[in-house]
């Protein structure tokens, strides 16, 4: 139903306000998404946007399925932040009202990390606390030696790093790439 909603406003040409609190619904019908907090509009973006960078903590909370954490900016661009995530140096692309010192919160959907048997370059060590197979993804919660918690998913059928499945308890090396990280305002 919502493949032909979609279908049938684009073929007819006509705008419609299509309410819901469903947000995969929201992403498949919408060119347009307003995440609204207490009568007010928090985003106003395309579903991409809104689903990817969101703005405020709440819409990132609201869209779910986000890891959120403390970075200090260590320089700042036109283009790019560069931040210090549990020690990891890494570059948040887009322009960001933020200072050189500041602390600010990031966020990183889950599907954005790798998970490696040994540490390099860009990688903190963690041990996983809770390991949950979802049939299409494999969830992994992790505790981060910098003391941060993330969740890690991955599909089934792609290729990782580490062999599948990580028990509770083991220790892994987590990475992510800093472009898919997301200053909130």
């Amino acid at each position: 139903m919502q493949g032909e909603l979609r279908r049938l406003t684009k073929k007819l040409g006509v705008t419609a306000v299509f309410v819901t609190h469903d947000q995969g619904e929201a992403m498949i019908v919408s060119d347009w998404v307003a995440v609204m907090n207490e009568g007010h509009i928090e985003q106003f973006a395309t579903p991409s946007d809104v689903f990817q960078r969101p703005k405020t903590r709440f819409v990132a909370d609201f869209m779910g399925g986000v890891n959120f954490l403390k970075a200090e900016v260590v320089e700042k661009g036109s283009k790019s932040s560069v931040l210090r995530v549990c020690g990891v140096t890494c570059v948040a692309p887009g322009f960001h009202q933020v200072q050189v010192g500041e602390i600010v919160d990031v966020v990183i959907r889950p599907e954005y990390f790798t998970l490696l048997p040994r540490g390099g370059p860009g990688t903190v060590l963690g041990r996983v606390t809770d390991a949950l197979f979802r049939g299409n993804t494999w969830s992994y919660d992790i505790k981060l030696v910098c003391g941060d918690n993330v969740v890690v998913e991955f599909a089934t059928g792609k290729e990782e790093a580490v062999d599948r499945p990580v028990e509770p308890g083991t220790e892994v090396w987590v990475r992510w790439n800093g472009s898919c990280i997301h200053i909130l305002q």
